[in-house]
């Protein structure tokens, strides 16, 4: 091995001359460096002098590649390839898994429900899987996960990535509108699944409606200067009843099974959030994006639906409230 000053402490990365990025496209671009895109394959340059040699950002590189190691096999993560460097950057090498997300979604003039519910699946087996494997991701959003043509998954970006081992205190990290409530609470103790939970929540929630409903939140939040269990449910309320009135004629059954599981992600006391595989378990083979039948209602039932998920989930204490007063 050739030692270099920028070297990481846990990983054999072979030094090559240079590397000519110019006649490659580019795909993306991150807080360390740019992806470019060759073939069949993604090179994710890290800039060293970004890096700046501090031990937080190297932890990240170590972080994404042993992570990226650990997941090879997994068919819902994007592949490892090769990890080399030059005098000026390291390079990550994977497969090329698609496009984000989020620009699929608004790229496409129409995506019909079943689209929808196929790639919810696919990011709730992801995570079950990389929980299973003692990882917890950190920074689950749309930007951070890739979808093919096919409508193939593949989540990426493993930097903030951790082996859990009953770790539950780490510092603020992720994207700051899919942050979960205590994230914000400097004397919360952060259980890292459950962190993953609400993020992947609030996730299928963009995957509905295409929109980040936690934008709201955050500018709510910060005019309160704090967050409230109050306005999170007010704000998901909203979107329960956009949910049930935008898919009520595309199988009011699955939309229903659907938004419970959801809400049992994104509970605002995170002991209360569900673990995605027993959900998984639960609720995903009642879930068949390919076979359901299209069960026609009218307003009026689909504000009833929406009202039963809305006090069963985020306001029971009203409903006791109206009961003991009757």
């Amino acid at each position: 091995m050739i030692k270099h000053e920028y070297d990481t402490p846990h990983l054999n990365v072979q030094l090559k001359e240079d590397v000519n990025t110019e006649c490659l496209e580019v795909c993306g671009k991150g807080s360390f460096g740019t992806i470019y895109k060759k073939d069949w394959y993604c090179i994710k340059e890290i800039d060293k002098h970004l890096l700046k040699g501090g031990p937080f950002e190297f932890k990240i590189l170590n972080s994404e590649i042993n992570t990226l190691k650990k997941l090879m096999g997994c068919s819902y993560a994007i592949s490892f390839v090769d990890l080399f460097q030059t005098d000026k950057a390291f390079y990550i090498v994977m497969e090329h898994g698609g496009i984000g997300l989020s620009n699929y979604l608004h790229a496409k003039e129409s995506v019909e429900f079943h689209e929808r519910l196929k790639i919810i699946k696919q990011i709730s087996r992801v995570v079950s899987f990389i929980h299973e494997q003692g990882i917890a991701h950190c920074d689950l959003n749309p930007s951070n996960i890739l979808i093919n043509s096919e409508g193939m998954i593949k989540l990426c970006d493993f930097g903030f990535s951790v082996e859990v081992e009953n770790i539950r205190i780490v510092s603020m990290c992720g994207t700051i509108g899919f942050y979960s409530p205590q994230m914000f609470d400097v004397n919360a103790v952060l259980d890292l699944y459950k962190n993953d939970f609400w993020s992947t929540g609030v996730t299928f929630l963009y995957v509905l409606c295409k929109e980040n409903f936690l934008f709201r939140l955050w500018v709510a939040m910060y005019k309160q200067n704090k967050v409230k269990e109050n306005i999170v449910n007010s704000i998901l309320e909203e979107f329960v009843k956009d949910i049930i009135t935008n898919y009520m004629n595309d199988g009011i059954s699955h939309v229903i099974v659907l938004i419970k599981y959801i809400l049992q992600l994104v509970c605002f006391e995170q002991e209360k959030r569900q673990y995605i595989h027993d959900l998984n378990k639960k609720y995903l083979k009642h879930l068949k994006e390919d076979n359901y039948t299209i069960e026609m209602i009218g307003h009026n039932e689909a504000k009833a639906y929406a009202n039963d998920l809305i006090y069963t989930y985020l306001f029971p204490k009203k409903v006791n409230k109206i009961t003991a007063i009757i």
